[in-house]
């Protein structure tokens, strides 16, 4: 059975033909199993690939690669370059895979995602089985998409976003989970998400005709960088753009009422999306952060529509990059919904649409069910230390309690402007920072109380090419095997800190090194916020009046020795590029 759209109906409907009824029968009757070489499936209301999907299905993946490429697949990653974003592809390595106890072989496996989940502990995985034989596929599709949910200890939110999404009436991807070995490692539980691609197209839309986008923090902004980012995902690279354009100019020309826009884009389905992405707290979101979304282009009608994506980050309002008071019950950072919540008409629909969700979906009884049921499933398989995922579970269910009442008190009063966002302050001045140091240390399970009683360090400061002489008078370094709070898990953490003479400022120097890179070379390892992430902190981290160098800090590290145990010893070397603070 397939859910296909129904133009007259925010909910999805069942057509089963006489014909699928047989085909679905026999799917029952004929045990499951799998022949390579098999035609692509031309009946996408078979939905072969539900029972892939099923919300109680826990799929077992594994993942059989030669171990040096395993090595050149999990360490790769992007580039951190803001005009690059989106253009440089991982490799796919041919690889067997084995799923469910079915083997499918000589597919190419490749590495996912651009920054936040970039790990090569536990990488994100593409699956394609038609890398190398092109009418090679698995129950109806091509890819398995499998993310690493290292943003989220719980394991949850990836599934709860979808699983709301798709009570809302969302045209949205189907999500449960996955247990991920390669090579006999266990890597643990994924998140196995529908990949956005021609079978999805082919169950939603009865078809894949039409242009396909996704946005990699990219909006339709007169900025050509952003809009660049909003990236074709079907056809050729780079074309199919022209539609775009014309939605962008609806947008951009103040005089343009509703009903132009309306010609371009599914505006009930965009109000449902928006107001979902909202009520869930999905920060990282379009109307959130400009991020994590696809469009497709309906040739039915040759409307755009939204897609949600990248939903690991929800349950939080309004997320880390908006430090000043916003509403709960919309947000409007991507520009569609700025230009919208201009238009009263809109108002009025979003605020109806949110009324509705709050009656229909956000049922919390129904929530908690669904989150209790989940974690009981994955309890067994769970390897984030346990007070990690209490953590994140006791911050969502705060969330999920209050929610209601916060975006109710907003929707019984007038709707409130989208406010101007604050926009960092420009520097003064773009002085080059040069730091060359070294450390030997402890390794620790435990913070030291007193971070200058443990540990020897050395830092030399060059402002504009200038040695800064004794600018500091005490320092103090510790180790650990990981930090269980940082976004790269696993990944062995330094912490410097040195005490400038002139204010008795501290300054903090961090440093999370890529465990398998550091196994393969520990010389001259690229300070690159992959293999090492350094930040650089004047002040006391925990005031908002420090002075933070959290991204921009590049240059070549080496990690000398690292006896990977409590007790154990530290030491390494490092030469950084940054911008220096303002005096």
């Amino acid at each position: 059975m397939a859910l296909s759209r129904d133009p007259n109906n925010k909910c999805f409907t069942a057509r089963l033909p006489i014909g699928n009824m047989i085909s679905l029968l026999l799917l029952w009757l004929i045990p499951a199993g799998f022949a390579t070489g098999a035609n692509r499936d031309n009946a996408p209301q078979k939905n072969r690939a539900a029972a892939l999907y099923a919300g109680q299905t826990m799929v077992k993946v594994h993942i059989h690669i030669d171990p040096e490429d395993w090595t050149s697949l999990r360490t790769s990653h992007r580039i951190a370059e803001p005009d690059r974003i989106a253009e440089d592809s991982y490799e796919y390595y041919k690889a067997d895979v084995e799923i469910d106890g079915v083997t499918i072989p000589s597919v190419g496996v490749r590495k996912k995602g651009f920054f936040g989940s970039v790990v090569s502990t536990r990488p994100s995985i593409k699956i394609r089985f038609d890398q190398w034989n092109k009418s090679q596929e698995f129950y109806g599709l091509d890819q398995l998409t499998l993310n690493n949910n290292v943003q989220d200890a719980s394991q949850l939110h990836q599934y709860m976003a979808y699983w709301l999404f798709q009570r809302a009436g969302t045209l949205t991807p189907r999500c449960n989970f996955a247990l991920v070995t390669v090579n006999g490692e266990s890597l643990g539980i994924y998140s196995n998400v529908e990949s956005i691609r021609g079978p999805f197209l082919d169950r939603v839309f009865k078809g894949r005709k039409g242009k396909l986008f996704e946005g990699y923090a990219g909006d339709f902004s007169e900025d050509p960088i952003s809009f660049a980012r909003i990236v074709r995902k079907n056809g050729k690279p780079g074309s199919g753009r022209k539609e775009l354009k014309k939605l962008l100019a609806v947008l951009q020309d103040p005089r343009t009422g509703l009903r132009d826009i309306e010609k371009r884009l599914d505006l009930e389905d965009f109000i449902t999306f928006w107001a979902t992405e909202v009520l869930i707290g999905h920060w990282d979101s379009y109307s959130g952060n400009r991020n994590n979304y696809y469009l497709y282009q309906d040739p039915e009608d040759d409307r755009f529509v939204f897609v949600p994506w990248g939903t690991d980050s929800i349950f939080w309002d309004p997320g880390p990059f908006i430090r000043q008071p916003v509403p709960k019950s919309f947000k409007a950072v991507g520009v569609l919904c700025a230009r919208l919540w201009k238009i009263p008409e809109v108002q009025h629909r979003y605020r109806r649409e949110m009324r509705r969700l709050l009656d229909e979906v956000w049922i919390e009884d129904e929530i908690h069910a669904e989150i209790q049921r989940v974690q009981k499933m994955l309890e067994p398989h769970m390897t984030v230390h346990s007070q990690r995922v209490n953590d994140r579970m006791e911050t969502a269910l705060t969330f999920i309690r209050e929610r209601r009442a916060e975006v109710d008190a907003e929707l019984s009063r007038p709707a409130a402007p989208w406010p101007q966002l604050e926009e960092p302050a420009p520097e003064e001045q773009q002085i080059e920072m040069e730091i060359i140091g070294s450390f030997q240390t402890e390794i620790v399970a435990e913070t030291p109380p007193d971070l200058f009683k443990l540990g020897t360090a050395s830092l030399q400061v060059r402002i504009g090419g200038q040695e800064q002489q004794g600018m500091f008078v005490d320092f103090g370094a510790y180790a650990k095997q990981e930090n269980p709070e940082f976004i790269r898990p696993g990944y062995p953490f330094v912490h410097l800190v040195a005490k400038d003479k002139t204010d008795q400022k501290t300054w903090h120097l961090h440093f999370y090194v890529d465990p398998i890179r550091m196994a393969v070379e520990t010389e001259n390892l690229p300070v690159d916020h992959f293999c090492v992430w350094a930040m650089l902190i004047q002040g006391d981290p925990e005031s908002p009046e420090a002075q933070r160098r959290t991204f921009g800090v590049t240059g070549s590290f080496e990690m000398k020795q690292f006896e990977g145990k409590i007790g154990g010893t530290a030491a390494g070397e490092f030469r950084l590029r940054t911008q220096a603070f303002p005096e």
